[in-house]
């Protein structure tokens, strides 16, 4: 089997335990979508550039930049 041409991105989540982890965008996806009492607590951690909401899922932060001062 040959190796992917390209690095899967991937996203870090946290529990409230401290345990770090990396996952698989789609992987992570599932995971937050269970909800934190069927997945054992895991969340985006908080220096991450993702943010998920169960109604878009894991998406880029927005960047909240003021256009003004440019």
């Amino acid at each position: 089997m040959r190796a992917p041409r390209f690095k899967e991105q991937t996203v870090t989540l946290v529990t409230p335990s401290g345990q770090r982890r990396e996952f698989g965008l789609a992987h992570a996806e599932r995971l937050l979508d269970l909800g934190p009492e069927r997945n054992g607590g895991w969340e985006i951690a908080e220096d991450e550039k993702y943010t998920y909401t169960e109604e878009n899922g894991i998406r880029l932060k927005s960047d909240k930049g003021n256009s003004a001062k440019a």
